[in-house]
C-alpha cells in the first residue's frame, strides 16, 4: 500500500512510468506537490515528453524542486531509480557534468529556488539549459580518484559561470543527460566520414565532445575538425582527453591552435587522469561557406586532347544548384586555346610556364589555375578524371563547411582507385597505402589527380613550386596544410572517375587492414612514426658492425640489450634482447628461421610473438627454429625474444626459409566446395566437412589455397555463400585478405539461400608462386546451440558454396 495518501497519486513507480503521457504528468503532481498540476507546468512536461525526454528525467526535475522537498513525499524506489538512471547513461562522463547538474547532499543549496514547472526564479536565466533535474553527489565519486568535493564545487563553479548562458546545445554521442540538446553519434561514425548533417554547422553555443574520450578514438583529428565546425561564433567546445598512444593533450592543442579563431577558457585535469578543457570560437561572425560558385580546373600536357574534351563537357554536364556559377579552367600549353578556345568560348585557358618543360611544373600549373580562379569552391584535376553529373549535389548534401576533401576515385568499370592513402611516416619516401573509408592514418595525404578544397585555403598554402611532378608535391602540400591546420577530410558519397591510369598508378599501394586502436603503416607495422620495410622469405639478414643501415633498409629492430661486435650482435646471460621485422605475407602455417651463430653448445630460449618456438641444433655454428603459426594470428610482424642462462649468445645472420607452397586446383572456372568437387583440394585451416552444397567455415578464421592461372593481371573473385548470424542481428560483415593484405570485405544475411559476393586482387600482390592464399574473417560468429537452435557446438558464420578467379 502506498504512504501517499492523496488523491491520484501513484501507488509505485512502475505504474507511474507505465502511464500515458498526460496521466503520468497528472499523477507525478499528486506523487510528489500533493497537488493538480497548472497548466504551465502541463504544458512544459508535455512538450518536454513529446519532443523525447524520458519520464525518469521528469520525475527528477519535479522531485527536486522547493515544492516537493516541502511534501517530503518518498515515493519507493524513486531516488534509486533517478541516481541510476543518470550514472549508468553517464559511467564515465556523469563525474564530469556536474557544472551542468545542481546538487544536494552536502553542497550549498542554489541561491535561486526552483518552480515545478522548471522555470528558475532568477530573472534571465529562464533558459533551457536551466530546466535540468539536480542529481546527488555521488559519495563514490572522490574514492573514484576524479576530485575531492571541495575541489569539485571550485570546478563545477567555475564552468557553471562558463556555460550557465548557452542555449543551443550539441551532444556528441547516444547518451544526452538532457531531453531537449541536439545530439547524434554520427561525429564518432567512420560509416559517415565524421560529418554530421550541414544544417547543424556554426549553428551551437556549446559542444559537448565528452561522452567518449577523444584519447581513444583513432581518428580524434576528423571528430575535433567536425566538431570546431559547429561552433556559433562565440561557442564553446568542451572536451575530455586523456594522453594514450592514439593522441597526446599537446597535439591536440597544437591541431586547435593551428585551427585557428580559438581561445582556451577552461582546464582542468582529473586526478584519474582525463582532462576536461573547454575553448571558444573566437569569431564574431560566420565562417563564409557558399556553394554558389564553382571552379573545375585542369593541368593538361595537351598530349591527349581527347581526354581534355571529356573532361571540359564533363563540366559542363554538371547539375548545377539554382543560381550556381560554375567556370573551366585550363593550364596546358598555349596551343590548347587555338585548339578548343573557338569551341568552348566559356572555357578559361591559362598558358602554362615556359621554364622546365621536361620536368613538368606541376605545383606552378596547379597555383595557376588558383589565381585564375573567381569562385570559393574549387576542383584541381589531373586530365585523366570526368566529373559525373551529380558531383555538385552530392557535395551539397555533404556540406558546403569545409576546408580540403578528398573524394572517392573509380574506374569506369567501378572498381576503386587509391583515393583514401597513407605513407608510412610523415616525411619517409615509403611505399604508399591504400586505406577503408572510415580507417584514418597520421600519415594521410591527399593523392594529388584530384583535390577539392576552398580557394582561399589554396591561396594562404599553395603548391611548393619548388617541387616537380612526381616529387611527392602532393605529400608535401598536404602536410604544410595540415601545419596550417586544415584536416584532409574523406567525402565518400563525392565521385569522380578516372578515364585512363598511367602505368604504375596502382604499384606499391598497400590495402591496410583496418585495426581500431593502432594506426597500422605500408608493410604490415603499427608504427606511425617507421616504416617497416619486409624481410623476403630466403634474404639473409647480416648482423655486425656494418649492418645497421642495410637492416634498418629492411625494416629489422634490435633493442639495446644487444651489443654490437664486429661480425655478430652478442646478448648477454640473463638477459631478454628483442629482434622485430615483418614478413611479406602472415604465414598460414608454422615457418623455419636459420640461425647462424658463433657456438650451439648451448642454445637459447626464445619467444616468438610471446609464443615459444623450438630451438635445435643443425650444426656446429646452426641453429633450426620452428615458429608456430600460432604466433601470427594478428598480423606478420615477427618479434623474437631471446635468452640464455650462462655465457654469449653471439648471433651472425637469421635466414627466414620460404614456406613450403601447397599444390591446389588452378583457378579455372568456378570452384565448388560440396563433397567431392574440385575446390575442395584447396581448403586449408578453418572449414568442417564439406556437405552436399558447400562447406562451413569454422570458427574466427577460414583460409583458401587457390594458383592463379592469370599472369601479372588484376583479378576479381566472385564467389557465393550461405550465412549464418548471431541474433538479433541479422547481418554479418566477413573481412577478406590475400595473401596477407587485406583486400576488402563483403555481408552475409542470415539465410541458407546463396549470396552473391566478390573482391577484387590487385596483381602487386601475387607473387611468382601465383598462389592466391584467401582469409575469410567473419565478424561474431556464433553456434546453433548458442542460439538455441539445435545442439551443433560449431561457430558458424560462412558456408562457402563456389569461388571463381576471372581477369579483371
Amino acid at each position: 500500500m502506498s504512504s501517499n495518501p492523496f488523491a491520484g497519486a501513484a501507488f509505485d513507480l512502475n505504474s507511474l512510468l507505465s502511464a500515458d503521457d498526460i496521466q503520468f504528468i497528472e499523477s507525478a503532481y499528486f506523487t510528489l506537490l500533493k497537488r493538480a498540476p497548472d497548466t504551465d507546468g502541463m504544458s512544459y512536461y508535455l512538450t518536454r515528453l513529446r519532443n523525447g525526454a524520458p519520464k525518469i528525467q521528469v520525475l527528477a526535475q519535479l522531485s527536486n524542486s522547493d515544492e516537493a522537498r516541502a511534501t517530503g513525499v518518498d515515493l519507493p524506489g524513486l531516488k534509486e531509480a533517478i541516481r541510476t538512471y543518470k550514472f549508468t547513461q553517464l559511467p564515465i562522463v556523469g563525474p564530469l557534468l556536474r557544472p551542468i547538474l545542481k546538487r544536494d547532499g552536502g553542497s550549498k543549496p542554489a541561491s535561486a529556488g526552483q518552480h515545478a514547472d522548471g522555470r528558475s526564479t532568477i530573472k534571465g536565466n529562464a533558459t533551457r539549459a536551466k530546466h535540468v533535474s539536480d542529481v546527488k553527489k555521488d559519495a563514490a565519486i572522490p574514492s573514484q580518484g576524479m576530485v575531492a568535493p571541495s575541489a569539485a564545487l571550485e570546478v563545477d563553479d567555475a564552468l557553471k559561470a562558463l556555460l550557465a548562458t548557452s542555449s543551443e546545445v550539441f551532444w556528441a554521442g547516444d547518451r544526452p543527460p538532457l531531453g531537449w540538446m541536439k545530439s547524434s553519434s554520427r561525429i564518432y561514425d567512420p560509416k559517415s566520414d565524421f560529418r554530421l548533417p550541414a544544417d547543424f554547422h556554426q549553428s551551437f553555443d556549446l559542444v559537448y565532445l565528452t561522452e567518449r574520450d577523444l584519447g581513444a578514438i583513432k581518428a580524434w583529428p576528423l571528430v575535433v575538425d567536425e566538431a570546431l565546425r559547429l561552433l556559433a561564433p562565440g561557442g564553446k567546445l568542451l572536451m575530455r582527453v586523456s594522453n594514450t598512444a592514439l593522441l597526446t593533450n599537446f597535439e591536440l592543442k597544437n591541431l586547435i591552435a593551428e585551427w585557428g579563431d580559438t581561445k582556451i577558457v577552461f582546464e582542468h585535469t582529473y586526478d584519474a587522469g582525463p582532462c576536461l578543457f573547454a575553448v571558444m570560437n573566437t569569431r564574431t561572425e560566420r565562417r563564409t561557406a557558399q556553394l554558389t560558385g564553382f571552379s573545375f580546373g585542369v593541368v593538361t600536357d595537351g598530349k591527349r586532347p581527347e581526354l581534355l574534351r571529356a573532361f571540359i563537357e564533363s563540366v559542363e554536364g554538371v547539375e548545377r544548384l539554382p543560381g550556381q556559377t560554375v567556370e573551366c579552367i585550363v593550364c596546358g600549353p598555349d596551343s590548347l586555346k587555338a585548339e578548343f578556345g573557338e569551341k568552348y568560348k566559356h572555357v578559361v585557358f591559362v598558358r602554362q610556364p615556359d621554364e622546365f618543360p621536361k620536368l613538368g611544373w606541376i605545383t606552378k600549373k596547379k597555383n595557376q589555375i588558383v589565381e585564375a580562379a573567381t569562385t570559393e569552391n574549387l576542383v584541381i584535376a589531373h586530365d585523366r578524371y570526368v566529373i559525373p553529373p551529380d558531383f555538385i549535389k552530392n557535395l551539397a548534401e555533404y556540406g558546403s563547411d569545409y576546408s580540403v576533401l578528398v573524394c572517392r576515385q573509380t574506374r569506369p568499370d567501378g572498381r576503386r582507385m587509391p583515393d583514401w592513402v597513407a605513407l608510412g611516416g610523415e616525411w619517409s619516401m615509403t611505399s604508399p597505402a591504400t586505406l577503408e573509408y572510415g580507417d584514418w592514418s597520421r600519415h594521410v595525404f591527399i593523392n594529388g589527380g584530384i583535390m577539392i578544397a576552398k580557394a582561399d585555403v589554396l591561396k594562404r598554402v599553395p603548391w611548393n613550386e619548388l617541387l616537380f611532378w612526381g616529387q611527392a608535391e602532393d605529400v608535401e602540400l598536404t602536410r604544410r596544410l595540415r601545419s596550417a591546420g586544415y584536416v584532409a577530410r574523406l567525402a565518400r558519397n563525392v565521385e569522380v572517375v578516372s578515364t585512363t591510369m598511367r602505368k604504375g598508378l596502382m604499384d606499391g599501394f598497400e590495402a591496410m587492414p583496418v585495426v581500431a586502436d593502432k594506426h597500422m603503416i605500408p608493410g604490415g607495422g603499427q608504427n606511425p612514426e617507421q616504416a617497416t620495410p619486409a624481410v623476403g622469405f630466403g634474404r639473409k639478414v647480416n648482423f655486425g658492425a656494418k649492418w645497421g643501415q642495410k637492416a634498418t633498409q629492411m625494416g629489422v629492430y634490435v633493442d639495446a640489450a644487444w651489443d654490437i661486435s664486429a661480425d655478430s650482435i652478442v646478448l648477454d646471460a640473463e638477459t631478454y634482447g628483442e629482434i622485430t621485422f615483418k614478413l611479406p605475407v602472415t604465414p598460414t602455417g608454422a615457418i623455419v628461421l636459420q640461425m647462424e651463430v658463433e657456438s650451439t653448445q648451448v642454445l637459447p630460449t626464445i619467444l616468438a610473438n610471446d609464443v615459444l618456438a623450438i630451438v635445435t641444433s643443425i650444426s656446429a655454428s646452426q641453429l633450426r627454429v620452428e615458429v608456430s603459426g600460432e604466433a601470427f594470428l594478428i598480423s606478420n610482424i615477427l618479434r623474437l625474444h631471446s635468452y640464455v642462462a650462462t655465457g654469449e649468445f653471439k648471433l651472425r645472420h637469421i635466414l627466414v626459409e620460404a614456406p613450403a607452397v601447397e599444390r591446389a586446383p588452378h583457378a579455372e572456372g568456378k570452384q565448388l566446395f560440396s563433397g567431392g568437387e574440385t575446390g575442395v583440394a584447396g581448403l586449408g585451416e578453418g572449414w568442417s566437412q564439406p556437405e552436399s552444397w558447400g562447406c562451413w567455415m569454422l570458427g574466427d578464421e577460414g583460409q583458401v589455397l587457390l594458383h592463379s592461372s592469370f599472369a601479372e593481371s588484376d583479378l576479381v573473385i566472385e564467389g557465393c555463400a550461405k550465412g549464418f548470424v548471431r541474433p538479433p542481428a541479422t547481418r554479418t560483415v566477413v573481412s577478406v585478405a590475400v595473401n596477407g593484405m587485406a583486400v576488402g570485405h563483403f555481408t552475409l544475411k542470415a539465410s541458407f539461400d546463396d549470396q552473391p559476393f566478390h573482391f577484387s586482387v590487385p596483381k602487386e600482390l601475387i607473387g611468382s608462386d601465383a598462389a592466391l592464399r584467401i582469409t575469410f574473417k567473419p565478424h561474431d560468429p556464433c553456434s546453433p546451440q548458442e542460439i538455441g537452435m539445435n545442439a551443433d557446438p560449431r561457430l558458424l558464420s560462412l558456408g562457402l558454396v563456389s569461388l571463381e578467379v576471372r581477369k579483371a
